[in-house]
């Protein structure tokens, strides 16, 4: 229609309607005439002349004379097209934010702080009533609700950290507990960020949660929506009584519609500015929303985020478990709540709480899914220490306490229950506490006042069990303090040192039994310190003593023995000290020290004591004085040597003559059976070169003619057949091989009997002494190698660096044949008794072990060491006299390490040494000068 005036006169049928609605326009005019009762608000929908679909808000109300007789019906018609439109998109807005709202595990809010100094709550979400057991419009009438649950403990602090966030505009966080009306105490995490208004006001955006982390907010919040609907509802139909009320409704309407769009904004306000991450997904799950908190947490932007799939924050080991957790959401099996490991941009794992929703439509379709997170990572690892420090405490062996800041008990571990005999904290409270454990009460009021006032107290003190056992303890008593310095608890730690108490007084009284016996000993007894850095000094010399030494024992103490008795008597007595480190037991020598200018002889015994690591950290050595018996034994001894050594000298040179006879006898013979040998032997090894040439010529000679003649006559057919040829020219080369190698091991052996005779070395010579060694077990192979009865000894070689040494070659290779020959006879002893032994233990190999070495004092050692039973010590101190064996006759003259000793000590002017500890085998070290003088 182009004006109002072209629609007069017409009715329903000449409109642009179809028939049925015509029909259905007029019954309902009709019905209303006849009732006399308006229909307001009729939502229908008609179709304009440009084909689109239009909203219309249709009004019919009755029109009546002044007799009350209905004459008319007065109608508007509202286009509410727009309206509609607006009104769908901010319920599915508000229905999606309050979604995510009642899906917070927590109470959202807004406070408000006035520039009066007063405050309110703007906003706050249904989470109040899980958390404070109020709803949010009470918290809006009366904000001091909520404050008022602030434990008395926790409101200083609380205000303190408020005023603080305030003066800074720095995000607020707190962690505290409350009270509510029932008593029932609560632990919550409060999280905001500040924001200043115009008005000079600050609002706070933040979340409170439930460190229990119950979630009844989304069915409060369903509760409140569905309070609203049902007063909107009742606020239309007192609107539909009149006219004039519809006018106020559409008024109204369009408040709530402002309203709607404010809390929109508020809560896509705080969707941004809460410290929680909150991402929105779709059923694919890729994300759609992504705030701040998300950002901060993960390190993405919001642009680099949007369309991606979850894929990207999560580790590969948990791809599997978040793959369950989206499919269980999209089949709606509500929220779910999960802490899990995720990935941030720069590829660091953080441990993130996760609360998952599914989105669902009027229809029941899941249309996407809103998750809230929050980043626990480091509560998670305060909570790993937490745990390591508590079972620190609980397996200590020393008995620990807590009380809180008035000094009530409230914890004890396992010791200390054990300690006190109190199993439990009420069973200590019981025995009396603190105070009932001292049987002394002003030690235990002087612990109290310390610990009470901020210090520590440490010491050892008198105590009881609950059962009245008196025993000796060493405490520790602390202040426990927190960050600002203030006390919040005490702490004790508890050693029971009543069994160290009563070893400690026996051990006091065994020292003065001691100390009585070492004052009063008639015979010497002195004590010797080992230092860490291996020194030596005195640290007891008692009365006897000093009455022998005449030294005072106060210039003794922390003496050397150097400094204590001159260099050349301490350097002596050091050794000694030394020797007795060395073989870690006691020793007993008899030693010639000069004191007041007087020789004293003595036989000293010194007792080496080893601390728990077995380091011995002291020596004991008890002396008696024996000059009187050394004076008629050095008489005796010397009428005693002189015959003897008229008889040895005549023995000695008697078997002297005799063995350079014959070793002089058996030189010429083995360096003429050598020579004899060495002859013949280098004739056929050079001939063997030649001939290896005229054999290998044959063979190619007889390869050329198998090559042009494969053929040959029967005759050489058979014959070749007969010999094998293919056999013996294969075989003929190495046989030629072997035979090369018998010589050359031939011309070794002329070698080392020659090098062994030395007949062209008779006098002292620079000589390589492991050549020597090495030609003498040349000559012993046959006795080393395996036998058909034996395994082969095993010889290993410790060869160090040494020079040329000059020596009498001759006579040095004798004696390492006769210290090689006995130790081959004792492991062959051995092996025929069935084994080769240490001490008890079974050796799989017999071993001789030649090990050589270079001194500082320019000597040579040369230590020849068999695995074998070893020497008893009756025969030890026997081996180098002259005819003494313990071999079967025939076997053994008793010459050889006889006749060695005195080529070691008169011929080189050396030393040799066997040392063999019953059952560890048997060593012969032999010592010569580098240069003879």
């Amino acid at each position: 229609m182009d004006s109002p005036d072209d629609i007069v006169g017409l009715n329903d049928y000449d409109l642009p309607w179809t028939k049925e609605e015509s029909e259905w326009y007029r019954e309902c005019d009709r019905r209303i005439i006849q009732s006399g009762i308006p229909e307001l608000h009729i939502i229908e929908t008609q179709q304009k002349p440009d084909s689109k679909q239009h909203w219309v808000d249709t009004n019919k109300i009755p029109l009546r004379d002044t007799r009350g007789n209905v004459v008319g019906i007065l109608g508007t018609y509202e286009d509410i097209t727009e309206r509609q439109r607006i009104e769908e998109a901010l319920r599915h807005s508000e229905a999606k934010l309050q979604k995510l709202s009642a899906n917070v595990p927590g109470m959202l809010y807004q406070f408000m702080l006035h520039p009066n100094g007063s405050f309110s709550f703007p906003y706050v979400n249904s989470g109040s009533y899980e958390i404070y057991g109020l709803k949010p419009e009470e918290i809006q009438a009366d904000a001091s609700l909520i404050i008022s649950t602030v434990h008395p403990d926790e409101r200083q602090a609380f205000e303190k950290s408020i005023a603080v966030s305030a003066q800074t505009l720095q995000p607020w966080q707190w962690q505290g507990r409350i009270v509510l009306p029932t008593e029932q105490v609560k632990w919550l995490q409060a999280v905001s960020r500040p924001e200043l208004q115009a008005d000079g006001s600050i609002i706070w955006d933040g979340l409170v949660t439930d460190i229990t982390r119950s979630k009844q907010a989304e069915a409060a919040l369903q509760q409140a929506y569905a309070e609203m609907e049902t007063r909107v509802e009742e606020r239309t139909q007192e609107l539909a009584q009149s006219n004039e009320a519809l006018q106020a409704e559409i008024i109204e309407r369009q408040q709530a519609e402002a309203e709607l769009r404010a809390s929109q904004q508020r809560l896509a306000l705080l969707i941004q500015q809460t410290p929680i991450g909150v991402i929105e997904w779709n059923t694919k799950f890729e994300i759609q929303e992504w705030n701040a908190a998300a950002e901060r947490i993960f390190g993405y932007s919001k642009s680099e985020v949007l369309g991606r799939y979850l894929e990207f924050l999560v580790p590969e080991v948990a791809r599997e478990h978040v793959k369950q957790v989206t499919v269980a959401l999209l089949q709606q099996q509500g929220g779910t709540l999960s802490v899990n490991e995720n990935l941030t941009k720069d590829n660091r794992i953080i441990i993130c709480e996760w609360y998952n929703s599914p989105l669902v439509a009027d229809d029941g379709e899941v249309i996407g899914i809103a998750s809230m997170m929050l980043d626990i990572t480091e509560r998670k690892q305060a909570e790993q220490s937490l745990m390591l420090y508590k079972q620190a405490v609980e397996s200590s062996s020393d008995a620990i306490a807590i009380g809180d800041a008035t000094g009530n008990h409230i914890y004890q571990n396992p010791a200390f229950c054990k300690l006190y005999e109190c199993e439990t904290v009420e069973d200590f409270i019981k025995f009396g506490g603190v105070p009932a454990s001292f049987t002394n009460s002003a030690v235990a009021q002087e612990v109290w006042q310390a610990t009470i006032s901020g210090q520590s107290w440490i010491g050892e003190a008198e105590q009881r069990s609950r059962s009245g056992r008196i025993m000796q303890t060493f405490l520790r008593s602390y202040a426990l303090k927190d960050s600002t310095g203030q006390n919040i608890g005490l702490v004790g730690a508890i050693t029971d040192i009543t069994e160290l108490k009563r070893a400690a007084a026996q051990l006091l009284e065994k020292e003065q039994f001691l100390r009585s016996v070492y004052d009063g000993a008639e015979n010497p007894i002195f004590v010797v310190d080992v230092l860490e850095d291996g020194d030596f000094c005195f640290s007891g010399w008692n009365p006897a003593t000093q009455s022998i030494s005449g030294i005072n024992s106060a210039e003794m103490i922390g003496k050397t023995p150097e400094y204590a008795l001159g260099e050349i008597q301490g350097a002596v007595v050091r050794q000694r000290y030394l020797r007795c480190l060395e073989i870690g037991m006691p020793m007993t020598y008899e030693e010639c020290l000069v004191f007041q200018g007087e020789e004293t002889w003595a036989l000293t015994t010194i007792n080496p004591l080893k601390n728990s690591e077995g380091r011995i950290y002291r020596l004991v050595g008890t002396t008696f004085n024996i000059t009187e018996r050394k004076q008629a034994e050095t008489q005796l001894k010397q009428q005693k040597e002189d015959l003897e050594r008229a008889i040895q000298e005549l023995q000695q040179t008697q078997m002297q003559l005799v063995q350079s006879e014959k070793m002089s006898s058996l030189g010429q013979l083995v360096a003429g059976i050598a020579h004899e040998i060495n002859n013949p032997v280098n004739f056929i090894y050079g001939n063997l070169i030649h001939t290896n040439d005229y054999i290998q010529h044959l063979l190619e000679f007889v390869r050329l003619y198998q090559q042009h003649y494969p053929h040959p006559v029967l005759q050489i057919q058979d014959f070749a057949t007969e010999i094998d040829l293919e056999f013996l020219s294969e075989d003929l080369p190495q046989l030629l091989n072997s035979m090369k190698v018998g010589a050359k091991r031939i011309q070794e052996i002329v070698v080392s009997l020659r090098t062994f005779s030395r007949m062209d070395e008779a006098d002292m010579k620079e000589v390589d002494i492991h050549e020597g060694i090495d030609s003498t077990l040349m000559i012993l192979e046959h006795r080393i190698r395996a036998t058909s009865d034996r395994c082969t000894i095993q010889v290993i070689k410790e060869y160090g660096k040494l020079p040329l040494v000059e020596c009498y070659a001759g006579q040095l290779n004798q004696v390492f044949m006769n210290i090689l020959t006995n130790a081959l006879d004792a492991l062959e002893e051995g092996l025929r008794n069935g084994k080769c032994t240490v001490g008890e233990e079974a050796l799989p190999t017999p071993q001789i072990r030649i090990r050589t070495q270079l001194l500082e004092q320019n000597e040579v050692t040369i230590s020849i060491t068999d695995n074998g039973s070893g020497i008893p010590e009756a025969v030890r101190n026997r081996v180098f006299e002259p005819f003494f064996t313990t071999k079967p006759t025939g076997k053994g003259t008793g010459m050889g390490l006889s006749i060695s000793y005195q080529i070691i000590t008169q011929k080189h002017g050396g030393s040799l040494e066997c040392i063999s500890p019953l059952g560890g085998g048997t060593e012969f070290v032999i010592t010569v000068p580098l240069r003879q003088e």
